[in-house]
């Protein structure tokens, strides 16, 4: 699947739009999606992935573009396997039903039910349960490849950095022109503004730029793990940069409780367990993959272990996404 880099760039500007009500930015966000990878079939809806029991509930209402795909995305929460269940919400983020569930199970039987030929299944998952699901019909089998899945990752992190501080509300830190001045800063911001000022441009010449790929690898959705860049606007239009704090917080059981972690240690567990790669799950946190490389070492050494498939065993108890625990 070959991605407009236009069309990405109109994903980012309603991810990163101030809307003020959050059932009209998740729907502004799967329209966008959904005109980028020519969905014909298009839903969404907001979950909360409880790690004890080890499966996902709807925390909003299903928006859909149709009455009857409404029905069929109901029964997306009911009708499916525990197993299905755990594919669906903490397999990966971007997935088609296709490659997922050959064998004619519950995802299979939604899209026949739907009308749809195939499924495009994304999850923003965020490190504390939270996530946002969005789905898309489309006739025939859908072959992604594998440029077209990165994009849409590198997406999905920023529609989950933003759906964090939608939900959090934390004020506002420091304020930008577009081009990377720096119009206001409290305190707090400031050991981080030379790195949030470079993130400024950055962003603004991925919006902008014609390389979709290129562009959007060096627009991280955090900085230095730590802080988010969200638009703004005056009464008069003028368009504004605002730095809030928004450090994802992973929600962990007591598998990965046997040692202190710091929170960008459960964070990074939190992200392994759910099958992300290391590099996306650098660029989920805005931290280099040599640092995160390290840190998860250290955990895997205070926890005793000898190999990260071991480590991976333990953050996937930790978040009940593994056999066993919670099923």
């Amino acid at each position: 699947m070959k991605l407009s880099a236009r069309r990405v760039g109109r994903v980012l500007d309603a991810v990163y739009a101030p809307l003020p009500d959050d059932a009209d930015w998740a729907v502004a966000v799967r329209e966008a999606m959904g005109n980028l990878v020519d969905g014909e079939q298009r839903a969404c809806s907001r979950f909360r992935w409880d790690s004890e029991a080890g499966v996902a509930s709807m925390t909003a209402p299903i928006h859909s573009n149709t009455e009857a795909l409404l029905g069929a995305w109901d029964g997306l929460f009911g009708n499916f396997t525990l197993e299905e269940h755990r594919q669906v919400f903490c397999g990966p983020p971007v997935q088609t039903l296709g490659e997922a569930f050959p064998d004619d199970g519950g995802p299979r039987r939604l899209a026949k039910a739907s009308g749809g030929g195939d499924w495009l299944i994304m999850t923003a998952l965020d490190t504390d349960g939270h996530g946002e699901l969005l789905g898309y019909g489309v006739p025939g089998r859908l072959q992604l490849g594998r440029e077209g899945a990165h994009t849409l990752r590198h997406l999905l992190a920023h529609m989950t950095a933003v759906a964090r501080t939608r939900r959090a509300r934390r004020p506002v830190e420091a304020v930008f022109s577009p081009d990377g001045r720096t119009l206001h800063a409290e305190p707090r911001s400031q050991p981080a503004l030379e790195a949030l000022r470079a993130m400024v441009r950055r962003a603004d010449r991925a919006r902008s730029s014609g390389d979709d790929g290129e562009a959007l690898a060096g627009w991280t959705a955090v900085v230095q793990g730590r802080w988010s860049l969200v638009d703004d606007f005056e009464v008069d239009g003028r368009r504004f940069i605002v730095a809030r704090e928004n450090e994802p917080r992973a929600a962990l059981r007591s598998a990965a409780s046997a040692v202190t972690l710091s929170t960008l240690e459960r964070n990074a567990l939190a992200l392994l367990a759910r099958g992300h790669a290391m590099k996306a799950i650098a660029y989920e946190l805005g931290v280099d993959p040599p640092r995160l490389s390290r840190v998860l070492s250290q955990v895997r050494r205070r926890l005793g272990l000898d190999t990260r498939a071991e480590l991976l065993h333990v953050a996937r108890l930790a978040l009940g996404i593994a056999h066993g625990a919670g099923w």
